[in-house]
């Protein structure tokens, strides 16, 4: 805000006469102004951008530093918006190392009761919504939590919609598929545990899935049926209303976990183990999620934004940055690992750019992710991603973004992330 007033008055005060100018001075100065606007306007319009870049580069120098980590971190970041996934995984390789000979436990994130739930609470249990809280049965007894298990419910309401379906969505298969069916047909498809499929809609990504319903109407059809069957208002009276400004849209995720193994270490499984089950691999995203189980259970982990970089991080969407080696069973036991079992009925509150891995108990499992946006929060916890998310937005308004999306199998990408570990200590030897 600082910045953005000293901008706003440094340059206005260019062209603004003096007071002790003489009225002839005065129109010999608008006349100057007036032929010369063009110039000036744009001369101040970059010069804000400069400054407004500048600003970044040494916000995010400072963040480097707050959090421990040497300013070269700063060249492994600023290749995320080239577009050059490869330059992407050689640079972290390069640039990036992570202390193995620190080991830590996995702890549980906190939660709280609805008995004790508030607005204000969460907000001071989120440390002002920077950090992930489990809130226990907070919709327990909604229509939705009732309901929605049953094979019938939700395809009376929903079923002549077609949606996006992943063919398989087990975490051990890198990259998922999308085929249309009726949401009727996937419902059940899913809900019979037959197949490792899985239903997440309204896609919000770089890809359009093509149906015959639109984004906006899909989202109109399930935003009408949260408001129905999941009392909002709990969370705060409005919650989701007209008057809502920072709400996005509702989301429906289905899936059926596998019915092997525990869950309790799979986030240190190899990639190629099959006691996987189904979930989502390791990622963030601009948008705080106020995510509802209706149905089923969840296991959650989550990880720090300020240790992104150990995350090894890559662009994958328009506003979200995922993992690019998929297999992070060497990297999590060095790294504050934190954790949470979601049940019907939960909500978790999960903030923008706070990394995250989600696991499928046995079972079919439901939920309703709501996205909210509020820039201050968001460029709070990654102003650098932020950036990055709005430039990727600013872009598909003329059908652009950044590229650099994980590509080419996974040893290539090892291959690539080694070449620039071994450069980097050939470089710096033991600096890092």
């Amino acid at each position: 805000r600082i910045l953005a007033r000293f901008l706003w008055f440094e340059s206005a005060a260019s062209v603004r006469p003096s007071n002790s100018n003489s009225n002839s001075n005065a129109l010999s100065h608008r006349a100057h102004v007036g032929s010369g606007m063009k110039v000036s306007t744009l001369g101040v319009v970059l010069k804000r951008i400069v400054y407004f870049f500048g600003a970044v580069v040494l916000f995010c120098a400072y963040r480097l530093w707050s959090n421990g980590e040497p300013m070269r971190h700063m060249l492994a970041n600023v290749h995320l918006p080239l577009g050059d996934f490869f330059n992407v995984v050689y640079a972290n390789g390069k640039y990036v190392r992570l202390d193995k000979s620190v080991t830590y436990q996995p702890t549980e994130i906190p939660q709280m009761s609805a008995e004790d739930y508030s607005y204000e609470k969460l907000r001071r249990a989120t440390e002002n919504w920077r950090k992930p809280v489990l809130v226990k049965g907070l919709f327990k007894g909604t229509k939705g939590v009732e309901n929605w298990d049953s094979p019938d419910y939700l395809p009376s309401r929903m079923g002549h919609l077609t949606v996006p379906v992943y063919e398989n969505a087990s975490l051990a298969v890198p990259k998922h598929e999308m085929v249309p069916l009726s949401f009727g047909d996937a419902f059940n498809r899913i809900r019979n545990g037959t197949e490792p499929k899985a239903l997440f809609f309204p896609v919000k990504s770089r890809f359009l899935f093509h149906s015959n319903y639109s984004t906006t109407e899909v989202s109109k059809h399930i935003n009408e049926v949260v408001k129905d069957d999941l009392d909002l208002d709990r969370i705060y009276e409005g919650f989701g209303g007209p008057y809502h400004l920072a709400y996005q849209t509702a989301q429906f995720v289905a899936a059926h976990g596998s019915k092997y193994g525990p869950l309790e270490g799979q986030e240190k499984v190899p990639i190629n183990d099959g006691r996987l089950t189904t979930g989502t691999s390791w990622h963030c995203a601009m948008a705080s999620n106020w995510f509802i189980l209706v149905v089923g259970k969840k296991r959650w982990y989550f990880m720090d934004p300020k240790y992104s970089l150990y995350m090894q991080p890559a662009i994958n969407g328009k506003v979200s940055v995922q993992t690019f080696r998929y297999d992070m069973s060497d990297i999590l036991p060095h790294l504050p690992l934190q954790y949470a079992d979601v049940e019907a009925g939960d909500l978790l509150f999960n903030p923008d750019w706070y990394w995250h891995r989600v696991e499928n108990y046995p079972g079919f499992v439901f939920a309703v992710p709501i996205r909210e946006f509020v820039v201050t929060r968001s460029l709070a916890n990654n102003a650098m991603y932020t950036l990055f998310g709005g430039i990727n937005k600013f872009l598909g308004l003329f059908g652009g973004d950044l590229g650099g999306k994980p590509c080419c199998g996974l040893q290539n990408v090892i291959n690539m992330w080694q070449k620039g570990y071994e450069d980097g200590a050939a470089l710096y030897g033991d600096e890092l």
